[in-house]
């Protein structure tokens, strides 16, 4: 969204957008995630969910920094505009499954 900001009005909502998502997915993807696993893996995903987002916080600002280096800062919101992209698709592929089986848990017969 960034890529196309040219104002500072859109640059605030931008920002809005941005700090919305960012609050939904810190507070519920432990929840979602615990939820989906076997209750005998929790504590598995419990510790690993941690080690994954601290290393991809250690690692992502050294990866779009060069990137940023390399390029300029236009590019670098037109690269996650399409990483964020893809990622909404898969989320989308993913969550299929579940939501069928959802459906059919409230079927009668």
């Amino acid at each position: 969204m960034l890529y196309f900001v040219t104002t500072p009005l859109l640059f605030i909502v931008s920002s809005v957008i941005w700090s919305i998502g960012e609050i939904l997915v810190y507070t519920n993807q432990s929840i979602f995630i615990l939820s989906q696993t076997p209750i005998s893996h929790r504590g598995r995903f419990n510790a690993v969910l941690p080690l994954i987002t601290g290393a991809g916080r250690a690692v992502g600002p050294a990866i779009m920094g060069k990137f940023i280096t390399l390029t300029e800062i236009k590019a670098a919101w037109l690269l996650i505009m399409v990483l964020i992209s893809l990622a909404s698709i898969i989320m989308y592929f993913l969550q299929l499954p579940s939501k069928r089986s959802f459906r059919k848990s409230f079927k009668t017969e």
